[in-house]
């Protein structure tokens, strides 16, 4: 049964139009009724779909009926029709005779023979990935023959041979046919007037391939339930068919997208090779199932071409064709492998998923009832790979996911809602991870189509659809704005998007070999709206880098554009490989601007030209422009080894850049701004972190004493319960103190126990964050040399929340949450209209307004346990009062310091300012009539003060100097 899954096409697509016409008849009828005095929608809606489909139905049982009473007579072809068909028939049998003897030899045995590409292969003597290619050569060729035999008209020649490819006449494996029970009179005596002899076999079996390719190009075809899967790069061959292949196969000329123009003549063989990838848990080493594994060239974007599959039962996953060389090997869990590929050979990779998180959770709608069918979207900010699906939830809105980044986005989107809000969670390996995802109750969905210049499908197009941050970044209160819809092309260039909010939202496209796409579609809630993108060929380019003495420079980092929040989508970068080679293609055509940079030999900027369809070949040349050179070393004058030196530099041109200190404690930081000086930060193990501002480039090298710290041997242990005692899992636990900052963190497991390490000895307090509650912050704690400090349970609060409704105009508002400790936090949501704070502990706050041409304001209010307390902000006037500071003349001078007004002793405004050496700073608020203070502050040191009095008109700047 060759054709069974062509059946079952067949019945989905009528399926599909019944489908389409039960939703226009709901519509039009609900649009005639008008919708007055319907309290429940839904199940209005829903009674008229079950009467239009009732309906649709019984009038399709009549036409049975009626069918069933023609005479028999009227379905036999007519001598015309017959005598068309048997044209079309010779034909096709001609174009298959005027085919090249080597394709014309694989057609026979393929389709008179019977014989499957293997057999095929073996008996010619050649790897079965060229069977394949010929095959489909062949096909391509008799389509475009028989094109040009009838003018370009494609149904002249295709619908008299039909018949042939009727579904109820299967050919065989030995070339036999049968009629299925059920089969049209009319395709039976289409059938019936031919004597089977090997050209009417040779028909009927090529006309069922022209025809199905045919229809294939102009309608859509939805994947079948069950239906074996074709292999990534291989079309029409199965994981089977996979299987059976040797361990040392291809040398062919397979024919990859894009290595040959439409229509022209074929390229020489290339040199390919296999991967399988066996993928296990790391805990148990169990086969992974339903892992999906992609393949692409290393050094390579993560929007680059890339072959995509999931694993099977048994955790494998077979690649063939693959281009020779060094492969990037990744998983949807975000791990990496690499494997390199060679002719003729099959690789054998061991994929081991890195230990995670077992993820589960429940995806509801926005009234909490369970969705089904949702897909689960993760990212992890430890990856710069764009999001994946891990899971769909059951019946139960119920999802499991095992082996999950520690670090990780989560959110939901289904046909019918609007997508979730994006959850973030920090655990640990071995650890559970629980989820509830509310869905939005407005959301449409996208049903697209890609194709090239001349229509034909374009396969893995990656195409995203609606705002926000594809890296998840944003989050507040451990939640993250919704993510756009990021969905691929399959073999038919059809995608379709899910959870799109509704309004007028952009697109954009990336597809190998094609220029990106951008543009915009209208989305409706709760319906599915069509979008064709027709792509055209794009740019290439292909280069070297040399170093500043002509070397070839390895490890480069190529880019085009900024890869910022807004252009990240359409950031392209490669590595340079060890000759210093690299090639960039889905480039857009024009002009283009390439930097290269490496950490040691500089960087550099160039114009390139791209053209559509070519690769355009450039080399690039590094350069270390301004050097920042120096040496880090400690008080008693000894070299600090493995320091690194971060700086940064605000202004005409923004800079960054990181070096790290040799053996001797030497550094060097190419590429620094020009008539800039720029802030470095000094970190190095064992020593005191120092920030140094007014850094001037190029002026001689620089020496940097750091402070070390007593040996950081001590421990701060304890259990992190909630407030009935029960031990929390998955709560970050960390230490922090002012002079030193905060250790790193640790992350408490099922038995809440948490131990932070490699502290000095000093005052540490502890802060932790748990899902659920407040964040916590400890009293000071003394922690002496090589101690161990057991702080037995603490207790995480039951949180409560404040919720600020505004009154006035919120542009250029600005909103900071102080408590007794007057720590500013910023992380409130805005949420239907009003700003909603996280989970604070029970306690006296004050919420600080402040904005150009808004008087500043503190707002006191108290929070309570499990309750939403309302806070009332009316926005007012006030008057300007500019804070002029001094050219800084401290040393070390700080890179920021922390300015704060006060009224009555009371904490009005907090704000960050960025010192440069010989160069002012100001600053401006606006204020009500009073008396204030004003102080400028470097951690504990305090460096100016002054006291001042605003009217109703503005007085002169207040300039202060810092001591």
């Amino acid at each position: 049964m060759d054709e069974a899954p062509f059946v079952r096409l067949l019945a989905r697509s009528l399926l599909a139009e019944e489908t389409d016409e039960v939703v226009q008849q709901t519509w039009l009828r609900a649009l005639q009724h008008g919708g007055e005095h319907v309290e429940a929608p839904r199940a209005w809606l829903g009674q008229i779909v079950r009467n239009v489909a009732r309906n649709l139905r019984r009038d399709r049982r009549r036409q049975r009926v009626h069918e069933g009473a023609v005479d028999a007579k009227d379905l036999v072809p007519s001598s015309a029709e017959l005598m068309q068909q048997e044209e079309q028939r010779r034909l096709l049998v001609a174009a298959v005779d005027q085919l090249p003897e080597q394709l014309r030899a694989v057609v026979l045995l393929r389709y008179f023979d019977g014989l499957l590409p293997q057999a095929i292969a073996q008996r010619l003597g050649l790897p079965v990935t060229t069977v394949w290619n010929q095959l489909r050569r062949a096909l391509q060729l008799l389509r475009e023959r028989l094109d040009a035999d009838h003018g370009g008209d494609r149904r002249a020649w295709l619908l008299p041979l039909v018949p042939f490819a009727a579904p109820g006449r299967v050919v065989g494996a030995g070339g036999g046919a049968s009629t299925a029970p059920g089969y049209s009179l009319a395709a039976s005596v289409g059938f019936g007037v031919m004597v089977l002899s090997m050209k009417t076999k040779l028909v009927a079996a090529i006309g069922v391939m022209c025809v199905v390719a045919a229809v294939m190009l102009w309608s859509r075809r939805d994947p079948v339930p069950g239906a074996p899967e074709p292999m990534a790069g291989t079309p029409g061959r199965t994981v089977a068919e996979v299987a059976q292949l040797p361990r040392a196969h291809v040398q062919d000329a397979v024919l990859e997208e894009g290595r040959r123009e439409p229509g022209g003549p074929e390229v020489a063989a290339a040199s390919t090779g296999g991967l399988v990838v066996r993928v296990r848990h790391a805990e148990d080493s169990s086969p992974a199932a339903g892992v999906m594994i992609g393949v692409r060239r290393r050094g390579t974007d993560f929007g680059a071409a890339s072959e995509r599959r999931r694993s099977d039962a048994a955790g494998v996953v077979t690649f063939v064709d693959l281009a020779v060389g060094w492969m990037q090997v990744t998983s949807d869990r975000f791990s990496v492998r690499y494997a390199e590929i060679r002719a003729g050979q099959t690789t054998e990779l061991e994929f081991v998923l890195e230990a995670g998180v077992l993820l589960t959770g429940l995806v509801v709608d926005a009234t909490g009832t369970p969705v089904a069918g949702a897909s689960i979207d993760v990212l992890t900010p430890a990856s710069s790979e764009y999001y994946e699906v891990l899971a769909v939830s059951g019946a139960d809105g119920r999802f499991e996911v095992r082996g999950a980044p520690s670090l990780l986005f989560v959110g939901a989107r289904a046909m019918g809602h609007g997508a979730s809000a994006v959850e973030f969670f920090e655990s640990a390996p071995g650890n559970r991870v629980e989820v509830r995802l509310q869905l939005a109750a407005l959301g449409g969905a996208v049903d697209g189509l890609v194709v090239d210049e001349q229509g034909r499908p374009v396969r893995g197009a990656l195409v995203c659809i609606g705002d926000g941050d594809l890296r998840g970044h944003g989050a507040r209160n451990g939640v993250a704005p919704t993510l756009p819809a990021l969905v691929r092309s399959d073999e038919e260039g059809r995608f379709q998007a899910l959870g799109v909010a509704p309004g007028l939202q952009p697109v954009a496209v990336r597809a190998p070999r094609f220029a990106p796409w951008s543009g915009t579609c209208e989305v409706v809630a709760s319906l599915t709206v069509p979008l064709r993108i027709d792509l055209s060929p794009g740019g290439a380019i292909r280069g070297v880098v040399h170093t500043a003495a002509g070397e070839p420079a390895a490890r480069a980092f190529v880019t085009i554009g900024k890869g910022t929040a807004t252009d990240w989508f359409f950031w392209f970068f490669a590595s340079t490989a060890v000759d210093g080679s690299f090639e960039l293609s889905g480039l857009p055509v024009g002009d283009l601007a390439v930097s290269a940079r490496h950490g040691t030999f500089g960087k550099v900027e160039q114009p390139v030209r791209t053209v559509a369809g070519e690769a355009t070949v450039c080399e690039l040349q590094l350069s270390v422009g301004i050097e920042l050179r120096g040496r880090i070393l400690d008080e008693s004058g000894q070299p600090v080894a493995g320091a690194q030196i971060e700086c940064d530099a605000v202004g005409m041109e923004p800079f960054w850049g990181l070096a790290p200190t040799d053996a001797e404690g030497r550094f060097t930081v190419t590429n620094c701004p020009a008539g800039q000086t720029i802030a470095m930060r000094v970190e190095a193990p064992g020593c005191e972190p120092l920030r140094l501002a007014g850094v001037q480039p190029g002026a001689g090298p620089v020496d940097v004493r750091l402070r070390r710290l007593e040996a950081a041997t001590g421990s701060l242990r304890g259990v992190v319960v909630s407030p009935t005692g029960d031990p929390l899992a998955n709560a970050t636990v960390g230490a922090w103190r002012l002079e030193q900052g905060s250790s790193d963190g640790v992350v408490t497991g099922a038995d809440g126990r948490f131990e932070v390490t490699k502290l000095a000895p000093g005052s540490w307090r502890l802060r932790i964050q748990v899902a659920g509650y407040p964040m916590f912050v400890g009293e000071p704690v003394a922690l002496a040399a090589d101690a161990t400090l057991d702080l037995g349970q603490v207790v995480m609060p039951v949180g409560g929340t404040a919720v600020a409704t505004i009154e006035g105009d919120r542009a250029g508002v600005w909103f900071q949450c102080v408590g007794a400790d007057n720590r500013p936090r910023t992380d409130w949501l805005e949420k239907d209209g009003t700003l909603v704070s996280p989970l604070l502990v029970p306690g006296q706050y004050r919420l600080l307004v402040s904005g150009k041409g808004v008087a500043a304001q503190a707002i006191a209010f108290v929070v309570r346990a499990g309750e939403a307390t309302r806070v009332a902000v009316k926005l007012g006037t006030g008057t300007r009062q500019r804070i002029e500071i001094a050219p800084p003349v401290l040393d070390p001078l700080p890179g920021v310091v922390a300015l704060t007004v006060h009224h009555n002793g009371e904490l009005l405004r907090t704000t960050g300012i960025a010192l440069r050496a010989g160069e002012a700073s100001v600053d401006e608020t606006c204020l009500a009539p009073g008396d204030y203070t004003v102080t400028i502050a470097d951690g504990v040191r305090r460096l100016a003060s002054a006291a001042f009095s605003i009217g109703a008109t503005e007085a002169p700047p207040l300039r202060l100097e810092l001591h």
